[in-house]
């Protein structure tokens, strides 16, 4: 029997966020929905963070504190899911906002479509620039079945593979660990998640407000490290083709982009590089002839025609420009 006003636990894992760990936690106190518990779990900042968190704690009850020594955000996450005593689940990262209705909307979400995992659109914000106004579009929301949640998951359509900007039954975390991967963890695991729900609801509503730091993670060195998306996705492979093996020509779509974003960001010639280009030439035409291959991944295909080296600035405007 579904509860009506269900304990929603958020967790944040902090790691020197002094700076923004302010108005992350002033946008968790002034949500319309009461029935939070927030754990802030401090992964051994050596900035005021912590001192911040508990400042906080001692006026607001429902935000919990807890600190551990440094080792990385998926040991947080799961540390703090271990903590969670609430029915739904939901992460914010300590930079990062949420709109006051955030908790809200996809408790009801969750509610109204007896769905297992709520998820909202999100706005990307470059540090330093104010939210813009949001123009007012008409909401639409989507429900999947857990098979088109995964296609959409490959897609990078509505689903993509950030731990934030969702909200999940406490229970999908049952025997699943965040495994402790520099890179991709979340990808990791919210595709397990995935295979543990039946149905997953989209709202286009922006609710979430991601933050684009200039020293944050994405900005870093590409290394040797962020090649692993391509184990994690043969893996996933496996798996996930053993229940739905017809969404096979969906992961040739999702490794092709994965071999973009690899050949983009390694030298020319490098043995990465020659993987990337390898495969790509041996399955361009293949997912060209898919019926509903996305955009930039067709548009990154007919450049590979021309010159691979092409494909670099195409990217760079879809993640600057168009936000892709």
């Amino acid at each position: 029997m579904k509860k009506e006003n269900p304990l929603v636990s958020i967790i944040i894992p902090v790691y020197n966020a002094e700076k923004y760990i302010k108005t992350c936690l002033n946008s968790i106190i002034k949500q319309t929905y009461h029935n939070i518990e927030v754990i802030t779990v401090d992964d051994g900042s050596y900035d005021q963070s912590l001192k911040i968190c508990q400042q906080y704690q001692l006026e607001y009850p429902m935000i919990k504190v807890f600190h551990k020594k440094n080792e990385g955000v998926a040991k947080t996450r799961n540390y703090g899911l271990q903590k969670a005593k609430g029915d739904y689940i939901t992460f914010v990262d300590s930079d990062d906002f949420i709109h006051p209705d955030y908790v809200q909307d996809l408790v009801e979400l969750l509610l109204h479509n007896q769905a297992d995992i709520a998820i909202c659109n999100f706005y990307k914000i470059p540090e330093g620039k104010k939210v813009p106004i949001a123009k007012e579009k008409e909401i639409e929301n989507t429900i999947f079945s857990q098979k088109e949640a995964m296609k959409r998951f490959l897609y990078q359509d509505k689903i993509d593979s950030s731990f934030w900007a969702k909200m999940y039954k406490k229970e999908l975390f049952a025997n699943i660990t965040i495994k402790n991967y520099k890179v991709f963890e979340d990808m990791d695991t919210v595709y397990q998640l995935i295979l543990k729900a039946e149905k997953v609801v989209y709202s286009s509503k922006i609710l979430y407000y991601y933050l684009v730091r200039q020293d944050s993670l994405i900005h870093k060195k590409f290394s040797e490290e962020n090649a692993k998306v391509i184990s994690i996705l043969n893996e996933m492979e496996k798996k996930v083709l053993q229940i739905y093996p017809d969404l096979k020509p969906a992961f040739c779509i999702r490794k092709i982009n994965a071999y973009f974003y690899i050949l983009r960001n390694v030298k020319k010639n490098s043995e990465l590089y020659l993987e990337a280009r390898q495969y790509i030439l041996q399955n361009r035409k293949k997912v060209l002839a898919i019926k509903d291959v996305p955009r930039k991944t067709k548009w990154g295909i007919f450049l590979s025609y021309i010159n691979f080296q092409l494909i670099k600035p195409l990217f760079y405007l879809y993640s600057r420009v168009l936000g892709g």
